[in-house]
């Protein structure tokens, strides 16, 4: 397709798609992007990389592999959720050209990010909608990443400091998340949660300060995924739960770069959550292989406590709208 005509497509095809996925607060945030791309080239490259994914999707004879390893066409209409084991995945010539056509966006942003003309807004959303593209390049880009190169978290966690550059403001040294109020909705699956952060108590190598500080930083997290669920709820959307890694902490990071089992295993909890995102074409079946990898940086001793994560991976029967409406966290309790 030329570049108008990749354009045409995102402008009336994707762009609804992804101000809908953003929700109420950040869609008219998101909708800008045709508006903008008109004075930024990296964002017009963006946009065209985003484009020839979602074309990609679209061109598929068939989204769902089932569980006994055959294909559901896209003509058999949709299938039982229940019998789902994946999404069929890009054709090699497709991701080939996403990956030619993403490294050239993030020439141009970063070349506009070094001008002195920079266009904030532009910049901003650049950075978003490159998040989305890295997004659907699982395992290539992973969520976590121990081994070097990019992961999810670093692309994100970069978008917050040019946000912190752009608007002169420093970044805040901790999340601004209390304790949830009573009438919360809670996490799937929360009491696994605490669980893990019970579990330092049991560590002979931590002396009782030791300990107190590291329960403190689990906590504070956890408290930060309770209170973006329910920002996404209110918003009616999957944008904050989605950018949970902008509010850690910094001794949270250190954890994180650390493997510190306990970090790891609620990092590995938040993949599960996410898989609940399947449905988002940029998202698909992801999360699995997000899972496994952070699994294998963690100590087969605390695997026991890791049951539910890798349970719900492995079905497709439910999505980010389960997650919001509290159903996930209802069965979870039966």
């Amino acid at each position: 397709m030329t570049e108008l005509e990749l354009l045409r497509f995102y402008f009336h095809e994707s762009d609804p798609v992804l101000c809908a996925a953003s929700g109420e607060q950040d869609s008219l945030w998101m909708g800008n992007i045709p508006s903008l791309s008109n004075r930024s080239p990296a964002l017009k490259r963006a946009a065209m990389t985003f484009a020839t994914l979602h074309l990609g999707k679209n061109r598929q004879a068939a989204t769902y592999i089932l569980e006994d390893g055959s294909v559901h066409t896209n003509a058999d209409g949709r299938p039982d959720m229940k019998q789902v084991a994946g999404y069929v995945p890009l054709q090699d010539r497709v991701i080939e050209r996403i990956l030619i056509e993403f490294t050239e966006a993030l020439v141009a942003h970063k070349k506009e990010i070094m001008s002195e003309e920079m266009d904030c807004e532009a910049v901003l959303v650049t950075s978003v909608v490159i998040y989305l593209i890295a997004m659907s390049l699982g395992p290539l880009i992973p969520l976590a990443n121990f081994d070097g190169g990019a992961d999810l978290f670093s692309i994100v966690r970069n978008l917050r400091q040019i946000t912190t550059i752009i608007s002169g403001r420093e970044a805040q040294a901790q999340p601004p998340f209390q304790a949830p109020s009573e009438g919360s909705i809670r996490l799937p699956k929360e009491e696994a949660l605490w669980e893990i952060v019970e579990l330092v108590e049991l560590d002979v190598e931590y002396s009782p300060i030791e300990k107190r500080r590291v329960k403190a930083i689990l906590t504070k997290e956890i408290h930060s995924l309770i209170q973006l669920l329910n920002m996404d709820i209110i918003y009616k959307g999957c944008s904050h739960f989605a950018a949970w890694c902008t509010y850690w902490q910094p001794e949270f990071c250190e954890l994180k770069e650390e493997a510190n089992p306990y970090a790891l295993m609620i990092i590995c909890f938040y993949a599960a959550y996410t898989h609940m995102w399947h449905i988002l074409f940029w998202w698909s079946d992801r999360s699995p292989e997000d899972v496994y990898y952070i699994m294998d940086h963690i100590p087969e001793e605390f695997h026991g406590y890791l049951h539910w994560p890798l349970e719900i991976i492995q079905t497709y029967e439910y999505t980010y709208e389960d997650l919001l409406s509290g159903k996930l966290r209802e069965i979870t309790l039966e």
